[in-house]
């Protein structure tokens, strides 16, 4: 059994499509929430994964959480706080790495900017380049929407020049319960996650998202 720990809903993104309120709730997971889940079940979990909002806004959790227990941790991240001396700790700590980005630089800093609107490419392949230089085996989480969705090639030759082993999809589908503050036109959207063909994607290029 994967047990998803998300230990913060603070995130220093605003992606355009955040299923998970981009920031709005400054929840933070305390250790002893954590701690009971994962002896309640301990006996059925194979894996843990540390989620969010941005997971590494919580790190004091993160890295106390998997000195104290014995499994599979993940960390699936933005990547923008990462640095030498926590990629090293979770290197140590086991904690396999996959990294949020969506597309080049030009659009991927539209589709998840800072809250600020800056935008967070260059931070993300900053950290990208140093779990290369310390040869940490890390992946790639992409969501697609319509606005990526031509740009994938080019992302995946930009992650792997980068030290990328591999690149998951993750297709952005009009059937949840979440709502585009940002759209346009208001619609619902979830995220249907898993490693998708791109030719299966079925994307509708007039979805009504943010227009650039």
């Amino acid at each position: 059994m994967i047990l998803y720990l998300a230990v913060t809903q603070d995130c220093n993104l605003r992606c355009i499509y955040c299923y998970a309120g981009g920031g709005e709730r400054r929840d933070y997971m305390d250790f002893s929430t954590a701690k009971n889940v994962m002896e309640r079940y301990n006996d059925r979990i194979t894996k843990v994964q540390f989620t969010g909002g941005e997971p590494m806004l919580n790190y004091r959790l993160i890295k106390r959480f998997a000195e104290r227990y014995d499994a599979d941790f993940s960390l699936q991240t933005n990547a923008t706080l990462l640095d030498c001396e926590k990629i090293e700790e979770l290197a140590e700590l086991g904690v396999s790495i996959a990294v949020s980005i969506d597309a080049p630089p030009n659009i991927n800093d539209r589709l998840r900017p800072y809250a600020n609107g800056e935008g967070s490419t260059r931070d993300v392949l900053r950290s990208m380049m140093l779990l290369k230089s310390q040869n940490v085996n890390y992946g790639i989480t992409c969501v697609v929407t319509p606005y990526n969705q031509r740009y994938l090639r080019d992302l995946i030759d930009m992650v792997y020049a980068f030290g990328a082993k591999s690149v998951s999809f993750d297709v952005l589908n009009q059937w949840g319960e979440v709502e585009i503050s940002l759209c346009r036109t208001r619609r619902s959207y979830g995220v249907q996650y898993g490693t998708a063909k791109l030719a299966d994607t079925g994307l509708d290029s007039k979805i009504p998202l943010k227009r650039f």
